[in-house]
């Protein structure tokens, strides 16, 4: 049976979904600050694997 309480608790998805949303947001916030920092190109050689 359903109540008014259930939507003050979120499911175990929407926990999992929340934590992968703010890691991905704190991933990109560095990535940002590492571009901005040394510049686009050299951010980008500092990721690529090298061949």
């Amino acid at each position: 049976m359903s109540t008014q309480f259930d939507s003050l608790f979120k499911t175990d998805e929407e926990i999992k979904m929340d934590i992968i949303s703010d890691f991905a947001n704190e991933l990109l916030y560095e990535a940002k600050k590492l571009a901005d920092r040394y510049g686009k190109d050299e951010f980008l050689k500092m990721i690529k694997p090298e061949k």
